[in-house]
């Protein structure tokens, strides 16, 4: 059964989409606490602390501004493709048995995929290698950062858009996996029984709409075969069609939570209002000024001769 190398990202977002297992996102843990503040905001109503103010204030604007973060992030999020190396890792295997299946030297091939993203700049790839061919052979197709692949990558794909390069882009990885591989000699393992290594032929496979040059990538590539003795296919997917986009479920789990929270705050700004006006008015109702009685905490009588008591 042929092994994977890994995959293997290139451009801007190292592939064009959100990796989920990278972790990241909102979670619990340390952070903003409010109960303080609902604990002592009446308290500051009831001295008449305006200040107090621009606390709830501050946090809905912090909300609000969250928001719409999360709301201009959907668009993004919409159109990012659902990168998976597992996916990435049964698709290849799938097209490998597809491509080499009735040949033989089954595990002396090898199939490269490359990945392309609507932005023309993030991309994917991994390469499916035969169980027959050398460790050398296989190390340099990982999809590890210091893998002869992953160089190659970096330097012959164009960084800026590769629209209308990526026929030749294509064709210079083919050419300079051709001279990394033959620097190993033999590809293939002592104890491959096989007498026929090549049994088909080195070719490209575009299933995007881009326009790749066909005769130059698989003139490259017959020519990697030639110099390598090691058969190779070069396909090319559109990398939504096979990891499918990020789902907004997430984003919209969030932004309801923060509308729960911004009615939390916004309830208790106006229980806190309505609080400081009763206490406003009640101390109204006495000539906004208190009794003996409130200062001592003993009934005023009017057993003293020259007034009240206090």
């Amino acid at each position: 059964m042929p092994t994977s190398g890994g995959g293997g990202h290139g451009g801007f977002g190292g592939g064009g989409s959100f990796h989920s297992s990278s972790g990241g996102g909102y979670y619990g843990g340390r952070g903003p606490h409010f109960s303080a503040f609902w604990f002592f905001a009446p308290h500051y109503y009831y001295r008449g602390g305006i200040g107090v103010l621009f606390a709830p204030v501050a946090c809905l604007v912090i909300i609000f501004a969250l928001i719409a973060v999360l709301l201009f992030a959907m668009t993004g999020v919409r159109n990012s493709v659902a990168y998976s190396e597992e996916s990435a890792e049964e698709y290849a295997l799938k097209q490998y048995e597809t491509v080499f299946a009735n040949e033989a030297g089954y595990e002396d091939k090898v199939l490269l995929v490359f990945f392309t993203y609507e932005n023309h700049v993030d991309y994917d790839y991994i390469a499916m290698v035969g169980d027959d061919l050398t460790n050398s052979v296989y190390n340099s197709l990982r999809g590890d950062d210091d893998s002869g692949l992953s160089r190659i990558m970096k330097r012959d794909i164009s960084k800026i858009d590769y629209q209308t390069t990526l026929g030749r882009n294509l064709s210079s990885v083919v050419d300079d996996l051709n001279a990394t591989i033959v620097s190993y000699g033999n590809p293939f393992r002592a104890s491959c029984k096989d007498t026929v290594h090549v049994s088909g032929n080195s070719y490209l496979i575009n299933q995007t709409e881009l326009a790749i040059d066909q005769d130059m990538v698989d003139s490259s590539l017959v020519a990697f075969t030639e110099a390598t003795g090691v058969e190779m296919v070069l396909l090319v997917e559109d990398a939504a069609e096979v990891f499918g986009y990020q789902s907004l479920v997430p984003i919209v789990i969030i932004i309801l939570f923060l509308l729960f929270i911004a009615g939390a705050v916004i309830y208790a700004m106006v229980r806190g209002m309505k609080a400081r006006k009763n206490h406003q008015n009640n101390s109204g109702s006495n000539g906004g000024y208190q009794t003996g009685a409130d200062f001592d905490g003993n009934p005023k009588t009017d057993s003293f001769n020259q007034g009240d008591n206090w």
